[in-house]
């Protein structure tokens, strides 16, 4: 069975090493005495060992012809006899029983059975996966002394009680549900008169990029989503685990595998729950175009800016032209009355004072890098359905500064007024920057009225800016949703604190920690001090500044790129996919494409139909031309419902994680490096311009978006992840060394530039991993001293600030919190993209 090798049921290694073989056999006296005490007979004395054995490796009882002939080779030369290990089954049944009494377990048949139903019928309430619900129920019955049943039997059971469980849900929501509302779920599944489409099939649509049309065209699924069946009541008791794993199987079923159900509940449950996950789905993508629209206003508004300015500098050669020769006349001229006269000639002569007030307004507004007065017209057009996005996201905040939400509720009874200025007092502006104040306010016969529509384009882009810090959150969003919700609670956190920081190498309390870095940070600047002195490299500047001089790059080694020509002139060309199939031999990877239900797939060509998948979409070929040019009896259809129904990216990354760990034990990899180190680096992937991730990039110059990957220093790939363009790729170095499959653990990380941020080494820190990008603009930073009253002998001018020692220890129980999170898996570095960002300076974490 597949499954049993994506679960934790032990089983024999193909190979022991002689080092295994010592630690797995060595017989202490204990056990040698209670052999002999069993039987006198040597033979037998030989088989009850190598059962013993077996059973504290397995915790459970092989047949003998099943353990490896390496374990009876070591034992009869352990022994010094020869050994015949054919036994009768009475005999067998005696050693098990004797073996039972020696260890103090039970069997499995006095009561193993009903502690796994109970547990699984608990746990298959949140967990889908069969192979969770076994290594549950392995882990279970080895902590209640139980001897484990075949695997068979195990997988039988849980099987069996994961459909009673699945069913008594199915039985639950269907009796909810009255027959108005089965007839409108079933409706879902019909082609209405004049559709192309079902509405199920609607529901799985994607979105394009956020313009207009599509803005509108998701606000409108959004309300559709709002005017069909409350899903909340019916699904009450449900865990959102579950939920979300009905959503995905009916997301990956076909309208005709829908219709094929025939269980009325199993069918009602499972489109309940695809509606239930695509509403929470469609309010982050409602709340992505938000975001990407306002960044695009702004993208333009500079970029218009500039235009204006190149636009403009004829006006300013005019106006200094003439502002020169006004000079000029002044000098020449003592008499005001005649200069005036001369001054109003000049102007005359060049357009007049009309034109010259008309360019001085116009220069006025481009002066600088102000460019917020030329947003309104980018954002006209999208204002209307803009602000009715947000009024449809029921905001809250996380923090308990509430100010952001405030203005907004407070401005969108007014958002219907054509009036330029609004003379409302009791909008508090005070968390806008000053150039937003400067925008917005103005004095109107003394009295201070706000701008309208500055305003409105304010508050939209701080409303932007805190849903991508988590300052302010998003209800029933999965994306943008209230954070803090996912993370472990503080009494747990309590309780794992002493483990985590053992495991880290960190002290357990604020203070000791405080201590220490304090420590550790003079240390490093006294040994800087020491050696900046006369260094050939690195040097401090009169500002103060410390300065690096670049290295020269050795020259090539001619016998390296000799080595080089060789070895490329024997490599010889292989085709992909005898590659993904030798490969899958080896490693079996596709075992982790199973279909969402966690079921096993039943087709005996499943494998060849998911090595074809695999090259037909990760080759870009697509369905349709691999089945058309291979020789293979494989059709475009089966391709595309494998890729679509069994084979995700996170089963990509587990098999990708069961590649790398056969990798790592060939002897070539160690020569490379330790296994201790990785890279982290983004590549631009050009995108067609009809999807939501998708956005120009401006060092690529290009639409797509980035693929980011983690690279082994034994030179394999551990982990990628497709993010969007210009998102701070520091945000997802972290994320790659935490979420890979692999047995690979790197504690060093080098990035380029992009991994430079300050939340991410803070971060870094308290997981253990060093972070080593490359630092740009090394003058330009602020460095840190321990104390303001600290002083040294060459870099006093460089570390400019003290740290604020109280600020860490007041939050350490905070840092502890996202730490401990992150690193089991409760929350992502990644998702939002700007919580650690190294921009929002109102985040006190």
């Amino acid at each position: 069975m597949a499954i049993a090798q994506r679960t934790v049921y032990p089983v024999f290694d193909v190979n022991y090493s002689e080092e295994d073989l010592r630690s797995v056999l060595f017989l202490n006296d204990t056990e040698r005495r209670y052999a002999e005490d069993f039987s006198r007979d040597a033979n037998t004395q030989a088989v009850f060992l190598l059962l013993l054995k077996a059973y504290l490796h397995l915790g459970y009882f092989p047949k003998v012809e099943q353990v490896p002939d390496s374990w009876k080779f070591y034992l009869e030369t352990s022994m010094e006899r020869s050994v015949h290990w054919e036994i009768s089954d009475r005999l067998l049944r005696k050693i098990q029983a004797g073996i039972r009494q020696f260890l103090k377990v039970k069997p499995y048949a006095e009561g193993g059975q009903e502690c796994v139903r109970e547990l699984v019928k608990e746990l298959a309430m949140s967990m889908a996966d069969p192979a969770d619900l076994i290594n549950a129920s392995v882990e279970q019955l080895q902590r209640h002394g139980f001897v484990l049943p075949s695997f068979e039997t195990l997988h039988r059971l849980v099987y069996e009680v994961r459909k009673q469980v699945h069913l008594q849900l199915f039985e639950m929501v269907e009796n909810r549900l009255s027959e108005q509302q089965r007839k409108d779920l079933d409706a879902l599944l019909m082609v209405q008169k004049g559709e192309l489409s079902s509405p199920f099939t609607r529901l799985k649509d994607f979105p394009a990029v956020a313009k207009l049309s599509e803005i509108k065209a998701w606000m409108a699924r959004w309300y559709w989503l709002e005017s069909l069946l409350e899903q909340d009541p019916l699904l009450e008791g449900i865990r959102y685990t579950k939920i979300e794993n009905f959503g995905a199987q009916a997301y990956a079923y076909e309208l005709s595998n829908m219709r094929g159900i025939s269980d009325d509940g199993k069918r009602h449950t499972l489109l309940l729950s695809l509606l239930y996950v695509i509403k929470r789905k469609t309010k982050d993508e409602l709340v992505d175009m938000l975001i990407r629209r306002m960044r695009t206003i702004h993208f333009r508004g500079r970029q218009k800016l500039e235009t204006l300015k190149e636009q403009q500098r004829s006006l300013q050669e005019l106006m200094l032209q003439t502002f020169a020769k006004i000079v000029e006349d002044a000098k020449q001229e003592k008499d005001p009355k005649p200069l005036g006269q001369k001054v109003k000639n000049r102007l005359a002569m060049r357009g007049g004072l009309d034109y010259f007030d008309e360019c001085m307004q116009l220069l006025t507004q481009t002066h600088g890098q102000n460019y917020y007065p030329l947003l309104w017209a980018m954002h006209q057009p999208y204002r209307k359905v803009l602000l009715d996005l947000v009024e449809v996201l029921n905001l809250s905040s996380a923090t308990s500064d509430n100010v952001l939400i405030e203005c907004i509720e407070r401005y969108m009874p007014l958002r219907h007024q054509r009036r330029q200025y609004i003379d409302d007092q009791f909008f508090r502006l005070d968390f806008l920057s000053q150039k937003w104040r400067n925008a917005i306010e103005v004095q109107q016969d003394g009295q201070l009225v706000y701008d309208r529509k500055m305003l409105e384009l304010a508050l939209l882009t701080q409303l932007s800016e805190a849903l991508q810090t988590t300052d302010i959150f998003v209800p029933a969003s999965m994306r943008y949703g209230d954070y803090r919700q996912q993370m472990i609670g503080q009494e747990e956190v309590e309780e794992l604190v002493p483990d985590f920081c053992k495991e880290i190498e960190l002290p357990e309390t604020a203070e000791d920690f405080v201590s220490t870095q304090k420590e550790a940070l003079r240390m490093a600047i006294e040994t800087l001090d020491d050696a900046v002195k006369g260094h050939e490299s690195v040097w401090i500047d009169e500002q103060g500044k410390i300065r690096l001089r670049r290295k020269k790059r050795p020259k090539p080694d001619q016998q390296v790129i000799e080595f080089q020509r060789k070895v490329r002139a024997r490599l010889q060309p292989v085709s992909l996919l005898d590659l993904l199939h030798q490969g899958n031999q080896w490693t079996d990877y596709t075992q982790y494409f199973q279909p969402v239900s966690g079921n096993e797939a039943k087709s005996s060509q499943n494998k060849l139909h998911q090595i074809y998948t695999l090259f037909a979409f990760g080759s870009n070929l697509g369905a349709y031309q691999t089945a058309k040019h291979t020789t293979q009896p494989i059709s475009r259809r089966v391709m595309d419902k494998m890729n679509y129904q069994q084979i995700d990216a996170d089963k990509l990354q587990q098999g990708i994680g069961q590649v790398i760990d056969h990798f790592q034990a060939f002897k070539l990899p160690a020569y490379w490096g330790q296994a201790d180190t990785a890279v982290a680096d983004g590549t631009h992937i050009p995108l067609s311009e009809n999807n939501l991730m998708g956005e120009r990039h401006i060092r690529y110059g290009g639409y797509g978006g980035i693929a980011y990957h983690h690279i082994s220093d034994t030179y394999v790939a551990m982990f990628s992840k497709f993010i969007a363009c210009g998102t701070w790729e520091a945000v997802h170095i972290l994320d790659g060394l935490m979420n890979h499959q692999s047995k690979l653990n790197p504690t060093k990380v080098h990035a380029d530039t992009q991994g430079q941020n300050e939340p991410a080494f803070g971060l870094a820190y308290l997981l253990g991993i060093e972070l080593m990008p490359r630092i740009r603009n090394l003058k330009d930073l602020t460095l840190y001293k321990v104390a303001e009253e600290d002083q040294y002998k060459t870099v006093n001018e460089v570390f400019t600030k003290s740290i604020d020692w109280q600020l860490i220890q007041t939050h350490w129980k905070d840092l502890m919190q996202v730490a401990i999170s992150i690193s089991k898996g409760k929350i992502a570095l990644g998702h939002p993209p700007k919580a650690w960002h190294p921009w929002p300076k109102n985040q006190t974490l």
